[in-house]
C-alpha cells in the first residue's frame, strides 16, 4: 500500500480524489469509511460522493467534508488500511458592519467583524494601523475575537478601525470609520502659574476642542471678567484655527500688582464644561479687590476666597467683625 498516512487539502468548491493504492494476489475489494466521532463509519456512494474501487470522488467540497477517510484493502488473505486527512480551506473575506458609525462623547461603540472562509488563524484588531490592544487602554476589550468594544468614547478614538483576519495561506480586513457627533470640551492648552514684573503687556491662553465648538469664559478670583473689566485693560478674544480647536486669549495692558490673581478659563458647549486656573503672579503691594455678597445654603460648606494681588504675600488673614478667624472647628482657611 501506500504511506499509511497522507494528507491533503483542498479550496471549497472544487472536486476532490481520494485514491487508494494497493496491490495483493487475488486483487483486494477496497472499502472506505470516515471517522465520526471516534467511529469508522462506512462511506456509501450517494450525492457528492461517489466510489470506485480505489477512488473516493467528493465534488463540490465544502467545510462539512473535512476529516479523516479511512480506505481498507482486502483479499482471503488479509487486509491493510491507510488514511488521509482532508482539510478544506475558503478564500477569506471580512466586513464590518456599519461601514460607519458616528457616536456622542461619553457614549460606547461596539464593531462586529464578520469573516467568511476558513481555516481562521488569528484575528487582530487595528486602530488606525496601530493594534488596539498594545496600547493598554482600559476602555477597549475584546467580547470575543470578533466584537470590539470602546467605552466612554473620546476624541482620540475616532478614525479608522481594522479588523485583520489570517490563515496560513493568506489574510483578508475590514474597515470602519468612527466618527465623533457632539463631544464635550476637551482642553488642549492652558496657562501656567507665573511671577511677572509689573508693567509690560500680558497675554494668558486656552485652547480647546469639541462638538459643538466650546466657547470660552474667563473669571477672576471666580467673578466673570466681563464685569470686572469695564473701562479697564482687558481684552478677550477667541477663533477657531485650521484644526478645529477654539484658542481663547486674555490680554493686559501694562500690567500692574492690581492684576494678579486667581485667573479662570472655561470652554463651556451644549454637553459640558471643562475649566483651567492658575495663579498669575505681578510684584508689586498687596491689593485685595471687593467680595460681592456671597449667598450659601444652611447645612452645605461654603468656600470664600480672597481676590487678592500683589507679590510676594506673606500672609492672608480673615476676620468677622473685627474678630480674626477661624473661630471655630467648623471654619478653616488655607
Amino acid at each position: 500500500m501506500q504511506h499509511s498516512q497522507i494528507a491533503i487539502s483542498a479550496e471549497r468548491g472544487s472536486n476532490v480524489h481520494l485514491t487508494c493504492s494497493a496491490q495483493g494476489s487475488p486483487p483486494p475489494q477496497f472499502t472506505w469509511y470516515r471517522d465520526v466521532n471516534g467511529h469508522s463509519i462506512p462511506v456509501e456512494s450517494f450525492g457528492r460522493i461517489q466510489l470506485w474501487g480505489d477512488l473516493m470522488q467528493i465534488r463540490r467540497v465544502d467545510a462539512q467534508d473535512a476529516g479523516r477517510y479511512i480506505c481498507r484493502a482486502s483479499n482471503k488473505f488479509g487486509e491493510q488500511r491507510a488514511e488521509t486527512h482532508l482539510s478544506v480551506t475558503s478564500k477569506l473575506n471580512a466586513r464590518i458592519q456599519p461601514r460607519l458609525q458616528v457616536i456622542n462623547s461619553g457614549e460606547s461603540v461596539t464593531m462586529n467583524c464578520t469573516v467568511e472562509g476558513y481555516p481562521v488563524e488569528s484575528v487582530e484588531w487595528l486602530h488606525d494601523g496601530v493594534p488596539v490592544l498594545s496600547s493598554q487602554d482600559t476602555k477597549i476589550r475584546l467580547l470575543a475575537p470578533l466584537v470590539l468594544i470602546v467605552g466612554s468614547v473620546g476624541r482620540r478614538d475616532k478614525g479608522m478601525y481594522q479588523c485583520l483576519v489570517r490563515s496560513d495561506k493568506e489574510n483578508a480586513q475590514a474597515t470602519s470609520e468612527l466618527k465623533l457627533g457632539d463631544t464635550i470640551p476637551e482642553l488642549q492648552y492652558t496657562f501656567i502659574e507665573q511671577a511677572l514684573r509689573p508693567g509690560p503687556p500680558v497675554s494668558l491662553r486656552c485652547s480647546a476642542t469639541g462638538s459643538p465648538p466650546p466657547s470660552f469664559t474667563w473669571l477672576l478670583d471666580g467673578e466673570p471678567l466681563s464685569e470686572i473689566a469695564q473701562g479697564h485693560r482687558y481684552a478677550i478674544g477667541q477663533y477657531v484655527d485650521q484644526s478645529g480647536d477654539v484658542i481663547s486669549h486674555l490680554n493686559i495692558t501694562s500690567a500692574g500688582a492690581e492684576d494678579g490673581g486667581l485667573y479662570e478659563c472655561i470652554a463651556r458647549n451644549t454637553l459640558a464644561g471643562v475649566e483651567h486656573k492658575a495663579r498669575l503672579n505681578i510684584y508689586g503691594p498687596p491689593y485685595i479687590r471687593s467680595i460681592g455678597p456671597v449667598r450659601a445654603i444652611a447645612g452645605i460648606d461654603t468656600t470664600i476666597a480672597c481676590p487678592y494681588s500683589g507679590y510676594p504675600i506673606t500672609s492672608v488673614e480673615w476676620s468677622r467683625g473685627g474678630v480674626e478667624l477661624p473661630l471655630d472647628m467648623r471654619q478653616t482657611s488655607r
